[in-house]
C-alpha cells in the first residue's frame, strides 16, 4: 500500500501557488510585506546611531575653562598631559583622571599662548606634555552625507 501523495503536475509546484492564481485575502487587503520588520529595524538602528553620535559629540563641546585656569594647572603639577586638536580646541587631561575641552583664539599655538601672554618658562611648558593633532572632521562630514 502506498500512502506518499501523487506527484504535482508543474513539477515541485503546486498548481495554485502559480502567481497568476494567488488568492485574495478574506478580507480584501493585500498581502503583509514580509521585509516590514527588517525595515522597520534598519530604521530604528539609524536612528540610535545618530542619537548616540550626537551625545558623543555634545560631551566635546568646549566648556568655561579660562586658559589663566589652565596655567594655575600646569603650575600646581594638576595636569597629566594638553592636546591641542586643530587650531583652536584644547583639551586637558588632569591628573585626577578627568578630562577639559577649552577653545584658545583660532590658529594659536598653545605652547606660544602660554609663554607670551602668562609668563610660563620653557621648562613650565615642557614639563605640561603638550602635543598637537589634527582636527576631528568626522562629525560634520556625515551630517553632510545625511
Amino acid at each position: 500500500m502506498n500512502n506518499r501523495p501523487p506527484e504535482p503536475p508543474h513539477g515541485n509546484r503546486k498548481p495554485d501557488d502559480e502567481p497568476s492564481k494567488k488568492r485574495p485575502t478574506t478580507d480584501g487587503d493585500p498581502p503583509p510585506n514580509q521585509n516590514a520588520q527588517r525595515n522597520w529595524l534598519i530604521v530604528a538602528g539609524l536612528f540610535v546611531f545618530l542619537l548616540i553620535f550626537t551625545f558623543a559629540n555634545s560631551g566635546r563641546s568646549s566648556s568655561n575653562y579660562p586658559i589663566s585656569q589652565l596655567v594655575a594647572d600646569l603650575r600646581a603639577g594638576r595636569v597629566e598631559r594638553v592636546v591641542q586638536q586643530g587650531n583652536n580646541r584644547i583639551i586637558v587631561e588632569m591628573r585626577a583622571g578627568n578630562t577639559i575641552n577649552a577653545n584658545i583664539a583660532p590658529g594659536s599655538d598653545i605652547s606660544s599662548t602660554l609663554a607670551q601672554d602668562y609668563g610660563m618658562s620653557t621648562e613650565e611648558i615642557t614639563r605640561a606634555n603638550i602635543t598637537y593633532t589634527q582636527e576631528d572632521t568626522t562629525g560634520p562630514f556625515i551630517f553632510n552625507i545625511l
